[in-house]
């Protein structure tokens, strides 16, 4: 058996692909990620190097044989935190190859099914992630959000906001990858990675401000949880529905749950 291995990277993966591609028998070849591999006996493991060319081969041939729409449901299996990732894309498009675009719909085959509950994971997660984002303003008046997502959802949200927000300067700041959707008013948005501690820097005088002049935000927060306990129905009250509609783990940096 061939591993190849990849870093957490999409291009990096897509030239692993290339590379397996090239060997005669695919069910004789993996894809696994450097970072979570756990070596076998009897394997042969080769490390990929990214190469752009390989990578940008791979992207037109999905586009041009396959479609827009496949190469998308790609990228997104990629941001997905399943280890497996890099050889559910490899049999991805090994599916789609053999069967072309009717291959998304081939959900009782294993491997497309696989890759269908990943995208299905990302997709989800984004939708809740726009739905629960929270902006507090900085002293130097940029929007900063944190958010604590399980996938790499940043660059399928920072459309939405980019859309939704393009006359201000705002960050979305992911915690657990140490990397941030930031917007220049009026510009294309970005992606910026910075060390934790660098992060954690960048974040303190946002802290200090709201706890050193709040503007009447508290008074704000407090009428609102007021007003929802006031219209509240005891007989009514679902905790269940609840964190099916608002799981607890979206609410670290949510305003109104602050205290």
């Amino acid at each position: 058996m061939l591993v190849l291995l990849c870093a957490d990277d999409f291009e990096t993966i897509l030239c692993g692909i290339y590379d397996a591609w090239c060997q005669k028998d695919h069910s004789q070849v993996r894809l696994e990620l450097l970072e979570t591999c756990q070596r076998e006996l009897f394997c042969d493991y080769r490390e990929v190097e990214r190469e752009e060319i390989k990578a940008e081969k791979v992207i037109r041939s999905v586009k041009r044989t396959l479609s827009e729409e496949y190469f998308g449901r790609l990228y997104q299996i990629y941001l997905s935190c399943d280890p497996e990732k890099a050889d559910i894309m490899y049999r991805f498009l090994i599916k789609g190859f053999a069967y072309g675009r009717r291959a998304l719909d081939m959900l009782q085959d294993r491997d497309m099914a696989r890759a269908f509950e990943l995208t299905r994971f990302v997709g989800n997660e984004s939708h809740f992630i726009v739905e629960f984002l929270r902006f507090e303003k900085m002293p130097n008046g940029i929007y900063a959000a944190k958010i604590n997502p399980k996938n790499h959802v940043l660059p399928t949200i920072a459309d939405h906001f980019s859309d939704r927000l393009n006359p201000e300067n705002f960050l979305i700041y992911d915690e657990n990858r140490g990397v941030a959707v930031v917007h220049p008013a009026g510009k294309p948005w970005f992606l910026m990675k910075l060390k934790k501690e660098e992060w954690r820097s960048v974040f303190q005088k946002m802290e200090g401000e709201r706890q050193g002049d709040t503007d009447g935000k508290e008074d704000y927060r407090d009428l609102w949880k007021l007003f929802v306990d006031t219209i509240a129905v005891e007989g009514r009250i679902n905790p269940k529905l609840q964190r099916q509609m608002l799981p607890y783990r979206y609410r670290g940096h949510m305003p109104e749950f602050d205290h």
